[in-house]
């Protein structure tokens, strides 16, 4: 079995050392052990626990309800269906989420393509504006300069 360090986990997961400090403190690593002299040596298997904390807060769980699933998760087998609940109430938060994020993401491919055309259009009319300056016979830097020189 392997035993890492807080700051080894902390690489691993990309999780700072305050972080992980903090969620030992809020109740979210029981399961972490300590050294005789009270360092937190953590376990393969509490790097998978830290994934699914990490992957429920990222997903939008308060630390609160993380907490009460680990605590549930302690308590033993009697709270099974009870964690099966967390996790399938958390899975129609996320599919709403998922819905929201879908028709926010139509809006803004909308306005790409709206910038998209008008962009080209923008850029089509300043090709054409210098094609009748060339035709005139006009130097866009020596109008630039007449318009300065007028100005002043």
């Amino acid at each position: 079995m392997n035993i890492y360090t807080i700051k080894e986990v902390s690489e691993k997961t990309g999780l700072s050392i305050y972080t992980l400090r903090y969620y030992d403190k809020e109740g979210l690593l029981p399961f972490v052990e300590r050294s005789e002299t009270g360092i937190r040596q953590f376990t393969d298997a509490d790097l998978e626990w830290l994934s699914t904390i990490c992957c429920l807060k990222d997903t939008g769980m308060p630390l609160k309800e993380i907490k009460e699933y680990i605590d549930l998760f302690l308590e033993g087998t009697s709270t099974l269906e009870t964690r099966r609940q967390i996790f399938i109430d958390h899975r129609v938060r996320l599919l709403k989420k998922i819905e929201e994020l879908e028709k926010n993401l139509e809006m803004v491919e909308h306005r790409i393509q709206f910038y998209d055309e008008a962009c080209a259009i923008y850029e089509a009319r300043q090709r054409e504006n210098e094609a009748d300056k060339k035709e005139k016979g006009e130097r866009p830097e020596i109008e630039a300069a007449k318009k300065i020189k007028n100005a002043g």
